[in-house]
């Protein structure tokens, strides 16, 4: 992976030729990060305190993306240089201020955010009135509403509605024509009439409407209607048989459905097939969570953000799955700095536009009243990158570009590899032994064993053992390294009753095709290699 970065240096005080080089990283606080670059005056003049310095993500004359201003901090005479430092982060750089969206005295709520690519828009759409359970979502220029009513009445149900805006008019159309029933145009998704909580939904690219939400019997149910009719084309299902809340949906381009949900306080993440078909196991992270949120970005990864009281007072925190496994690409990155422990970072919702950018918000009460807020977060995968830097003083003269491959946070994900060994019969114990896993970057792992399926750990240890009575048992392993990414391999055993037929010792080795490097630790891996 590559991408530019340009520095832009423009003087304050006359034409002092100035230009940068030595550019390189620090990276010993991952995921946080420092580009450093060296600013040299080889000019005849004089530059004051105070140049500044700007870097960007491509090239500013080309539309490239702001990442953050520094200052020099002395003169520079001729001759001198001055080493500037601009802070970063992997998945987590701010690139503006926070900025207040709504001055509503009804506790608006239940924000949602879409990012215009083709008309450079931001657009927020959110609930008033202290309400709960309908949300509503803006793409492009189509707006696709869901919500709850009492229509039908036989208590609440949940509805859809779509129309179309038309920029020119400024106007609203209805694009599902009414009917005797629903003189409104609405299409009722559900008839039961249950009390529905935390509604979401997300297009995929023919158009079609995916809908998530949870109902008073702590159900998450997922549907696909018609974008053009509402008709439905997958019928409501449970995501999982798991108790589960407050859901949050996104496609990616490939209109593979990614849903994120509460499993208590942790977070439960499920990827399915446009038809509701499972692609990847339960995947459960660890936190303290609320208010999950969920976008994909062009990769087909997910990124989950989510309230989180860690650090004593809640804040915004986000992290990326691999899209493929599940497993965690990058450590937590914690994205608000609020500071405010009464401030009640609540329903972070996201987008993600093709300049790699998150646009957040949420609802805050740091001001004493519930509103909604935003902020623009710049994604920085590990990887490497090409820094480039041009400098331009106030005449606007530039000196040629200098660049240099910057390998930034280069820890990767370890590879889980595990052996297993005994007899396949109910009640008699298998040794599982994971020492043959690895990290590519040389860190200690840590080890932990799903022996039911639930996607929770059953046991931790490099070599445990386990009976299992007579059935087909999944086996999961998942190594975690000192930085808190994650490789997991899975394997399904066939474990027979005793006396149905002569069962032999065996030795096996799971995922052995995954493995990448040498690990922290050396053992032996159960057999002969």
């Amino acid at each position: 992976m590559t991408a530019g970065v340009t520095v832009t240096v423009r003087n304050c005080d006359g034409c002092a030729d100035l230009i940068a080089s030595d550019i390189r990283l620090d990276d010993s606080d991952f995921p946080n990060f420092d580009i450093i670059a060296r600013i040299s005056n080889i000019g005849d003049l004089r530059a004051e305190t105070g140049t500044r310095v700007s870097f960007y993500d491509g090239d500013p004359d080309a539309g490239g993306i702001l990442l953050g201003t520094v200052t020099t901090e002395n003169p520079l005479n001729p001759g001198d240089c001055e080493d500037v430092r601009l802070g970063l982060a992997v998945m987590g750089t701010h690139l503006g201020p926070e900025l207040r969206v709504t001055s509503s005295g009804k506790a608006p709520g239940y924000p949602a955010i879409a990012q215009d690519d083709v008309h450079n828009h931001i657009y927020v759409a959110w609930a008033e009135g202290g309400g709960s359970g309908w949300r509503e979502d803006v793409l492009c220029y189509g707006i696709h509403t869901v919500y709850t009513s009492q229509h039908l009445g036989n208590g609440f149900n949940l509805f859809y509605k779509k129309f179309r805006y038309d920029p020119v008019s400024d106007t609203l159309s209805q694009v599902i024509p009414p009917t005797e029933d629903f003189p409104a145009g609405q299409i009722a998704v559900t008839t039961d009439g249950g009390t529905y909580q935390k509604t979401d939904l997300a297009l995929d690219s023919e158009g079609n409407v995916h809908i998530v939400w949870h109902d008073d019997g702590g159900e998450v149910l997922h549907v696909r209607l018609s974008g053009a009719d509402g008709s439905v084309l997958v019928p409501a299902a449970r995501v999982s048989p798991e108790s589960l809340a407050s859901p949050s949906v996104a496609t990616d381009s490939t209109d593979n459905v990614h849903i994120v949900c509460l499993k208590g306080q942790d977070i439960f993440y499920k990827k399915l097939d446009r038809d509701g078909t499972a692609l990847t196991r339960d995947t459960v992270l660890t936190a303290r969570a609320d208010s999950p949120g969920i976008i994909v970005d062009p990769e087909g990864n997910p990124v989950i953000a989510w309230a989180d009281r860690r650090d004593g007072q809640r804040e915004i925190y986000l992290t990326m799955l691999n899209g493929t496994s599940g497993d965690r690409l990058i450590s937590d990155v914690r994205v608000s700095d609020d500071g405010n422990a009464e401030s009640g970072w609540r329903w972070p919702a996201m987008a993600a536009g093709s300049d790699g950018v998150i646009h957040f918000a949420w609802r805050d009460r740091r001001d004493g009243t519930w509103q909604i807020w935003y902020r623009q977060t710049k994604i920085m995968r590990a990887g490497n990158y090409t820094v480039s830097l041009r400098v331009t003083d106030n005449t606007g003269q530039t000196s040629p570009a200098s660049s240099l491959t910057l390998n930034i946070g280069g820890n990767q994900p370890p590879a889980a590899l595990f052996g297993y060994s005994g007899q396949m019969t109910a009640d008699a114990l298998i040794t599982f032994d994971a020492s043959a896993s690895s990290d590519p970057d040389g860190h200690d792992l840590t080890d932990a064993w799903d022996f039911d399926g639930d996607g929770n750990s059953d046991e931790t240890g490099s070599v445990v053992s386990r009976a299992f009575p007579a059935g087909d048992p999944a086996v999961t392993l998942t190594v975690t390294d000192d930085r808190n990414l994650t490789g997991t391999v899975s394997v399904a055993l066939h474990i027979v009753s005793p006396g149905t037929a002569p069962q032999a010792d065996f030795d096996i080795t799971a995922g052995r095709e995954c493995r990448t490097g040498r690990r922290g630790r050396t053992a032996s891996p159960g057999r002969d290699r």
